[in-house]
């Protein structure tokens, strides 16, 4: 008897202690202009929120139940490894996407002869849209390399909510960040790169996510560069790949003050986190980020030089008025 046809695209959706908000994730899919799909559900060990049991029946909902927490990375190389499509993305269990998220994807690697295509992510807290994710993408077509820098200098969200044709299994376990990693070394092996700049994926940003809240394994996204330096100096001359990697430090630096400013305790953590980022910036860093166009990090870098006080003020300001916008 002859196997199933593969699916044209596997949707991964990593799921750990979500409750209720996986339903809507799960409705945004099922209701896809491409119904060629497989949505493979991987339950990352859930103990005290399983998996609700009455999802819809569909045929094209996979589950698959984990019995240990082994983390975002163990389950994005388990459900690589267990896709059966040429093409692969990743929701997230409290986003949802559009109706065409997928077909406006395919389209456009189909069209372009991508292996990977990138859409911002818009960012949503408490149902209100807050802004995009790092969006300057120097181009809708791409090769590897302008991707690169692109994705070291922040200009471009490096994330797994991208479309990936014939992924590997190449998330780094134990990494906080895995999916930056994962993205990179996908684009560094890529021919050509592409973006829809449509706004098709909504990010929940809340206090349990990653991004959201101040939590130790803010200290993974130092380790990240170290994480990467061999995709980066493989991809480069030695002169350009240590400015990016610079570069790329800069970006983090100024993601984990951002995060330790806008929390709203006190705590042990948000003034090591804070110590340790107004130890590293200095003048030169301001206007080295002024030369390089970037002038939120530099307001941000000098206020934070200033006072840590005055600059988490000021943040939070800023933070409370883009979501009210």
């Amino acid at each position: 008897m002859n196997a199933p046809a593969a699916p044209l695209v596997t949707v991964v959706v990593p799921y750990f202690e979500a409750g209720d908000s996986v339903r809507a994730t799960v409705d945004s899919l099922l209701a896809q202009t491409v119904e060629d799909i497989e949505i493979l559900i991987v339950d990352d060990g859930s103990r005290r929120v399983p998996l609700p049991h009455d999802l819809p029946a569909d045929d094209r909902l996979v589950i698959d139940r984990q019995e240990a927490n082994g983390g975002y990375a163990r389950v994005t190389n388990h459900a690589v490894r267990r896709a059966r499509s040429e093409w692969v993305t990743f929701v997230d269990s409290d986003d949802t996407v559009t109706p065409d998220y997928l077909e406006r994807l395919h389209e456009a690697a189909e069209s372009t002869g991508a292996d990977v295509v990138f859409t911002p992510m818009i960012r949503v807290s408490g149902g209100t849209p807050i802004g995009r994710g790092p969006w300057a993408p120097p181009g809708d077509v791409m090769g590897p390399r302008t991707a690169l820098r692109a994705m070291l200098q922040g200009d471009l969200i490096g994330t797994q909510h991208a479309f990936f044709r014939r992924p590997l299994p190449l998330a780094a376990e134990g990494q906080v960040y895995s999916d930056f990693d994962f993205a990179l070394r996908h684009v560094a092996r890529s021919a050509i790169i592409t973006c829809v700049d449509e706004e098709l994926y909504l990010n929940t940003v809340h206090v349990g996510s990653a991004t959201g809240s101040l939590r130790p394994g803010i200290w993974d996204l130092v380790a990240l560069n170290e994480l990467v330096r061999p995709v980066v100096e493989g991809a480069f001359p030695p002169r350009e790949a240590a400015a990016l990697l610079q570069d790329h430090r800069d970006v983090t630096l100024t993601q984990i003050l951002h995060t330790a400013a806008n929390e709203r305790e006190d705590s042990p953590l948000r003034r090591e986190v804070t110590s340790w980022c107004r130890e590293r910036i200095t003048v030169p860093g301001v206007l080295t980020q002024l030369r390089q166009g970037r002038r939120m990090a530099a307001g941000s870098w000098s206020l934070a030089l200033v006072s840590d006080g005055l600059h988490r003020w000021a943040y939070q300001r800023f933070d409370s008025r883009r979501k009210a916008a």
